[in-house]
């Protein structure tokens, strides 16, 4: 094998520059930032964006019986209508995706007032979508704001529609009800883990003490029907980032940190490489920003060391 003198470090230094192209970011972040924190904020970013492509749609039994899925029905049929032919519905996301990082300086003690952060889906995995098709007038690209809300987690290939809320000003986004939706409707689908040893919880928590937990980043499992539950995404950590986010780019680390100790072993025996193989750095992305590797290209043969998003 032949690689360039410092692979692992030009590899590093590609990560850097990609985060700093896509991301909007404050003066000096770059500099102050490791890159796994740099790697946890631009996955944590893209990770309140919905990937395009086509979804099976799932409405609840909820959904369906609420008065205010007749109240929405055009717009609710436009977005289906999008789902299904996997168009882009980022347009219908809170306006907060624009800024990954926040407004402020310093951060306010509640992670519920951090504009970087999506607590309902660090936690839970639902996204929540503003039911309007009408342009916003100031910002590009997204759709004026409505009171009511529209919930639903996001796989590969399926969309599960939970119902529509009000805003957390008229309503709590950490109550029972809302989890339960997914439970009753979609238990093997992945959206929440059903333990197998648990009888009970030590703590009955009402929908307020949950809310306030979250506010400080403390993930609660639930009893439903006499079945304790989890979220299926692993929840968040206490600073509000999902867990499967700094998981994830823990592990590029370690993968990095392992081929940097020999590049050669870590490359070797990589099927179909004529020898020697001359390796080079480079980002491979199936779906910009939504699917994007960081790893090692020799002519057309692409060998991941993690996922950025």
């Amino acid at each position: 094998m032949l690689a360039v003198p410092g692979i692992v470090e030009n590899l590093e230094e590609l990560i850097r520059e990609r985060i700093s192209t896509e991301m909007p970011t404050h003066p000096g972040y770059l500099e102050g930032q490791s890159l796994v924190h740099l790697m946890i904020d631009y996955r944590s970013w893209r990770g309140r964006f919905v990937r395009p492509g086509p979804r099976k749609v799932h409405r609840s039994s909820e959904m369906n019986k609420s008065p205010k899925s007749a109240q929405h029905a055009g717009v609710l049929t436009d977005i289906e209508a999008k789902l299904i032919a996997g168009e882009d519905i980022n347009g219908h996301l809170s306006t907060r995706t624009k800024n990954p990082l926040g407004d402020e300086v310093s951060p306010p003690e509640s992670l519920q007032k951090r504009r970087d952060r999506d607590l309902l889906l660090a936690e839970w995995g639902i996204h929540h979508l503003h039911l309007s098709t009408r342009p916003h007038k100031r910002k590009r690209g997204f759709f004026e704001r409505t009171d009511d809300v529209l919930f639903a987690v996001f796989q590969d290939s399926d969309a599960y529609l939970l119902g529509i809320y009000r805003h957390p000003e008229h309503e709590n986004w950490a109550a029972e009800e809302i989890f339960a939706v997914l439970v009753r409707n979609w238990p093997e689908a992945g959206l929440v883990n059903e333990s197998k040893v648990a009888t009970g919880l030590a703590q009955d928590y009402s929908d307020e003490d949950r809310l306030e937990l979250r506010s400080f980043g403390f993930n609660t499992g639930l009893e439903i029907d006499g079945k304790i539950y989890s979220p299926g995404g692993l929840g968040m950590s206490l600073d509000g980032t999902p867990l499967a986010t700094v998981m994830g780019a823990q592990q590029v680390m370690w993968e990095l940190e392992r081929c940097r100790k020999d590049p050669a072993q870590w490359l070797a025996g990589v099927e179909g490489v004529p020898s020697p193989a001359e390796w080079r750095p480079h980002l491979h992305t199936p779906v910009p920003g939504f699917v994007e590797y960081a790893g090692f290209m020799t002519e057309s043969i692409f060998v991941p060391a993690g996922r950025l998003c």
